[in-house]
């Protein structure tokens, strides 16, 4: 069973279980502080001297600590997350590690459910035999949604890209001639709570 396929099936299970516990939730509901804790699968595709390769497949366990403002049936705000980084596989590196996301969020009620676009900033560490002071950022954009449980819990989804270079130096060469291109997609399962 592929790491997509058992994420797909947790939110789907996250998903009946907040519409049967929940009534109609309001968008002032959402208002203040929230944390929580993600897990999912980090995939996508990078450049490597000149030759693009494929980001293997790895788990993406993280944390979360955010901020919502409400106006009307707006809700929006600042988050911070961060994840356990994933495997690249090149020559001299292995894996970026300690991924850090910085992002807005803006999104609206559509029933109990709470859905939002957000863009961001994101920063890891590159980390192999012959990595010094690697690192890769650069801009995220994501989607996702909430559904509350509980007097004060959410279950949710999110879906983020990140679009990152490399820098520093691998066996004295820049970074980036190793890492670069970066296209990072994290498709992951949120549980969190409000207070």
């Amino acid at each position: 069973m592929s790491k997509a396929y058992t994420v797909a099936r947790v939110a789907v299970g996250g998903m009946a279980l907040a519409t049967s516990a929940v009534g109609l939730a309001q968008a002032q509901d959402l208002a203040g502080m929230y944390a929580g804790a993600s897990l999912g699968v980090h995939g996508g595709t990078f450049q490597s001297f000149g030759d693009e390769y494929t980001v293997p497949s790895t788990s993406a366990a993280g944390a979360f600590f955010g901020y919502n403002a409400v106006s009307g049936n707006l809700v929006y705000g600042g988050e911070i997350a961060w994840s356990n980084g994933g495997d690249v596989g090149t020559y001299g590196v292995s894996g970026v590690s300690n991924l850090f996301d910085v992002r807005g969020r803006v999104g609206a009620m559509l029933g109990s459910t709470f859905v939002y676009g957000a863009l961001g900033y994101s920063h890891g560490a590159l980390v192999g035999p012959g990595v010094s002071n690697g690192s890769v950022s650069g801009p995220s954009i994501g989607a996702g949604f909430e559904m509350p449980f509980g007097s004060n819990g959410f279950v949710g989804g999110d879906l983020t890209t990140r679009l990152m270079d490399g820098s520093g130096t691998v066996y004295g060469s820049p970074a980036s001639d190793y890492v670069h291109d970066v296209k990072l997609t994290t498709a992951s399962v949120r549980l969190g709570f409000r207070f």
